[in-house]
């Protein structure tokens, strides 16, 4: 399999867990067998993708230093450490609301990337119809919530 379809199946199947939990979120499910609670199983997923997208920026950064419009060592460690804040102080379903944002900034600064050739312009497609697909859940999840 060639890198371009193993990045591409792992985003997707990396959204799974979001759409899954706001359908299950939907059917009133609250609790899964051996993780626990739903929504806490949701939040600490968001978490930790909101990371690895963070981190996958830093490799960047790492890997062309000539790039420079944008301080990708700054920035990912900053989404990261305000999304560990949120994880820790933001009631429901506001949390979600705030993991949307650090989603659409991570997209941002991936279209960013992909005007200056760091990325690919198929790695970009990717990035953007997986945040449409996360970012679409977590409101799934914000209104079930809600309700």
């Amino acid at each position: 399999m060639n890198q371009i379809k193993l990045y591409t199946w792992l985003a997707y199947l990396g959204t799974f867990p979001f759409v899954l939990s706001a359908t299950l979120i939907f059917l009133d499910i609250q609790k899964l067998i051996i993780l626990g609670d739903l929504v806490f199983v949701a939040n600490s997923y968001a978490l930790v993708i909101v990371v690895f997208m963070s981190g996958i920026h830093w490799g960047n950064y790492l890997s062309d230093k000539q790039f420079s419009t944008i301080n990708l060592l700054l920035t990912s460690n900053a989404i990261t450490i305000f999304s560990w804040l949120a994880f820790l102080t933001l009631p429901l379903p506001f949390i979600f609301v705030f993991y949307c944002i650090a989603f659409f900034l991570l997209l941002l600064i991936d279209m960013k990337l992909f005007s200056h050739n760091v990325i690919t312009k198929h790695y970009f497609i990717t990035r953007c119809m997986v945040t449409c697909i996360v970012i679409t859940s977590l409101l799934l999840i914000v209104v079930f919530l809600a309700n």
